[in-house]
């Protein structure tokens, strides 16, 4: 094979991604990890193998002369043959997951787009001075207040009125504010934030914001990325609070409390809220919940008295992901002990309700109602859900914890989202 087409196959092969522009990222590993962003906005971390060897053929330089600085270099015969086909193999691995990818992590779906990147870094950027330091500290000095404030509200409050649902509304858009809150520290920080919108997570209707490119920062800036949202909100629950000492209009201390208890909800590590960003940051540990899966073959193997794939962590990073790993297998365990008794029910009464109905359809049309057909509806759209988050459940956290799994492509290639 002459040089030229060997180089037309190493553009074919690396040029595609842009390797130039991939940066190391900021982690607690014990070896360098590099982030490479796809064409569709998948992110894909690579080895330094994998890196180096992209990395190289990005220069042109044929497969014939870097096999043979690199068997120069390791005292070992390697070909062009196997440098190419490694190439390929990185590369098909690649365009596997780019053309796959789709922005949605488990259990979070039916996204909609509410407000564009565009628009969302223009509204951040005017709000960056909440992060320069003064201004952090006068607003939690704020909070701290309100806190106190709040604590001393001895006013039972009736949420069957119509405090009740006004105030959710003002909590709706205390969820806004958080959204802008993990937005507005990606401008801070230099990172540039991209849509928010609206979701299902799980059963649970949420407001997201696509903060991704975050990945490029370092540890501790994406931890306070990760807190942004809580500062915001705590800071809009302040803004309530203290309105309500002047007016006591009661929705003002309803928000409140909604503010309260759904920051302590998200807060948990287990569910990816942002209590599990921070923790994944804070460790440096990329792709936190699929690390239990590794954590419990490395422990297999040890049991085993076998030697297996090496971690990458020290061993009080690897202490806390066992941790974890014992908490997280707990609390998915009895999640899934609580939520399956009452989804299986809903999913045979929907598969049942929608036969009876197809089964009028074609017997005695005339028969059926409008009231009927929604009832129908209603039963095949809770059973589309109830399947849903059983058959995904199962997937990616049950059976990956059961099943021993050697991973094909990592310490060369993992893809996160």
């Amino acid at each position: 094979m002459d040089d030229s087409r060997e180089n037309d196959a190493a553009e074919s092969v690396a040029g595609f991604y842009r390797i130039e522009d991939a940066c190391v990222m900021d982690t607690s590993e014990n070896r360098p990890v590099y982030m490479l962003l796809t064409p569709s906005g998948a992110y894909v971390r690579l080895s330094p193998s994998a890196y180096e060897l992209l990395r190289l053929l990005n220069t042109g330089i044929s497969s014939t002369r870097l096999a043979a600085e690199l068997s120069k270099q390791s005292g070992r015969e390697i070909t062009a043959e196997t440098i190419e086909a490694a190439a390929h193999r990185i590369s098909d691995e690649i365009r596997r997951i780019d053309s796959n990818f789709r922005p949605a992590v488990l259990g979070f779906w039916i996204r909609k787009k509410i407000l564009p990147a565009r628009v969302v870094e223009r509204i951040a950027g005017y709000l960056t001075f909440a992060y320069h330091r003064p201004f952090v500290l006068c607003l939690l000095s704020w909070v701290g207040l309100a806190a106190w404030l709040m604590s001393r509200q001895h006013h039972a409050i009736d949420m069957a009125s119509g405090s009740f649902w006004v105030g959710y509304i003002l909590f709706v858009g205390s969820i806004v504010a958080h959204e802008f809150g993990h937005s507005t520290a990606c401008v801070a920080f230099g990172a540039k934030p991209g849509d928010i919108g609206a979701a299902l997570y799980l059963i649970y209707p949420v407001l997201y914001s696509n903060v991704t490119d975050a990945w490029r920062l370092k540890r501790w800036q994406r931890v306070v990325v990760d807190l942004g949202g809580l500062y915001f909100q705590a800071v809009t629950g302040a803004a309530y609070v203290t309105a309500y000492a002047f007016t006591a209009w009661e929705p003002l201390i309803v928000a409140a409390f909604f503010i309260v208890t759904g920051s302590v909800f998200s807060l948990n590590p287990i569910f990816k809220f942002d209590g599990y960003w921070i923790v994944s940051d804070a460790l440096g540990v990329t792709n936190l919940s699929r690390q239990v899966r590794h954590v419990i073959d490395h422990f297999k193997s040890k049991l085993r008295g076998q030697r297996g794939r090496e971690l990458p962590w020290s061993a009080g990073i690897l202490s806390v992901l066992t941790v974890y790993s014992v908490l997280s297998i707990g609390v998915w365990t009895l999640f899934l002990a609580a939520i399956i008794p009452w989804l299986v029910p809903r999913l045979f009464q929907a598969y049942v309700d929608v036969l009876l109905f197809l089964r009028d359809l074609l017997v005695a049309p005339g028969s059926l109602t409008l009231h009927r057909f929604g009832l129908a509806l209603a039963s095949a759209l809770s059973g589309f859900i109830a399947f849903r988050i059983l058959w995904r459940t199962a997937r990616y956290r049950v059976w990956p914890a059961l099943i021993w799994s050697k991973g094909k492509v990592w310490g060369m290639l993992e893809h996160f989202r």
